[in-house]
């Protein structure tokens, strides 16, 4: 059961409604002015609001893992906005960068058995990354192991490497540990290389 005080607001509030709708004619010729709200869905989604700037390989700053390579788009309207999107296949790379947080690889943990220590070997090998798809010719890799594990495969040296038609598309500095973007065949050749 309604109270008065409640009776008395929702008469208040009938009344207001049929004073709005008296206020605002309807019918043709009738214009309203209404600013029309750009979505954000719309702002950011569509692809020619975005310019294509340059291709970059991306390195995990933390642990200098190689991430992959990824295009950068610069948005035409919205200043200092840009998106990275990963791309699969070989692309001239006028750069790299590195960046912090999580990207979706997380390296080994260091096992915890007092037994077995950290062990490093030099290995040299053909090295072909898997995404995207280059090569370096005879690599000098560093491979730390603990036990029968490998925690991370680094390069001794600043690296070019190239693509199935041999020109350099991809420049990776020294330490730059490549064991998420190795290809199977190039993990199978180091693993014969070492004495485990």
């Amino acid at each position: 059961m309604k109270d008065s005080n409640t009776l008395a607001l929702d008469a208040l509030f009938a009344e207001c409604k049929a004073h709005e709708r008296k206020a605002v004619p309807t019918g043709v010729g009738v214009s309203r002015n209404i600013t029309q709200k750009i979505e954000a869905s719309q702002l950011y989604a569509k692809a020619e609001n975005w310019v294509l700037a340059r291709n970059l390989a991306l390195i995990h700053a933390e642990t200098q893992t190689l991430l992959g390579n990824f295009q950068e788009w610069l948005h035409k309207s919205v200043p200092n906005c840009r998106r990275l999107v990963r791309v699969e296949s070989p692309l001239v790379v006028s750069g790299t960068e590195q960046v912090s947080g999580t990207w979706g690889w997380t390296p080994p943990k260091r096992l915890e058995h007092q037994n077995s220590s950290l062990v490093r070997y030099e290995v040299t090998v053909d090295c072909q990354l898997a995404m995207p798809a280059v090569n370096a010719v005879a690599t000098r890799l560093r491979v730390d192991c603990q036990g029968a594990g490998i925690l991370a495969i680094r390069l001794v040296a600043a690296t070019d490497f190239s693509d199935d038609l041999g020109l350099d598309v991809l420049s990776l500095p020294a330490e730059t540990n490549l064991l998420p973007m190795l290809s199977l065949l190039t993990k199978q050749a180091i693993r014969l290389e070492l004495p485990l």
